[in-house]
């Protein structure tokens, strides 16, 4: 269930120029951010740009761990959560991340636009930390495993 607690903050459309240096910028937040299929696509779109930005905030705040993200520009509640989604399925490296259970929202009760969102994380830094580090030794013995294979017999390895 998504809670929604009222503010009066008002957050007005960030300006185009500002969607555009997001887009363009977004290499900066993002890790590989053309290797990411969904948000990738997300830059070749202007409409988008806003579900991008908060994309852009919500890893960001993530990857530091922060129990707030906040928004400087206005979103909508609908946009955040896209981000959220997109970010689930492209960025498994968030996996401390408890993307179910992140539903909780600031909002104007003049505009609906959205100022911070709560995050709620499955693992605290250091337990992030040590999975982190598992996970890279699995990396190493798969690409290790498959150094001089095809690719049929990589894809076979990995699957």
């Amino acid at each position: 269930m998504i809670q929604k607690i009222q503010q009066d903050i008002v957050r007005p459309h960030f300006a185009d120029t500002e969607r555009n240096a997001i887009a363009e910028n977004a290499v900066s937040y993002i890790p590989q951010f053309s290797r990411r299929y969904y948000l990738s696509q997300l830059s070749d779109d202007p409409e988008n740009a806003s579900v991008l930005a908060a994309a852009c905030k919500i890893y960001t705040s993530a990857r530091d761990f922060r129990e707030t993200c906040r928004f400087p520009y206005g979103i909508t509640a609908e946009e955040a959560f896209q981000a959220l989604d997109l970010l689930e399925y492209d960025c498994p490296e968030l996996f401390q991340l408890d993307f179910f259970h992140t539903d909780t929202y600031y909002s104007d009760s003049q505009t609906d636009y959205i100022s911070s969102m709560e995050l709620s994380y499955q693992m605290t830094k250091e337990e992030y930390r040590l999975h982190l580090e598992d996970c890279k030794k699995v990396i190493a013995s798969v690409c290790e495993q498959a150094d001089g294979l095809s690719d049929y017999e990589k894809e076979l390895l990995v699957f």
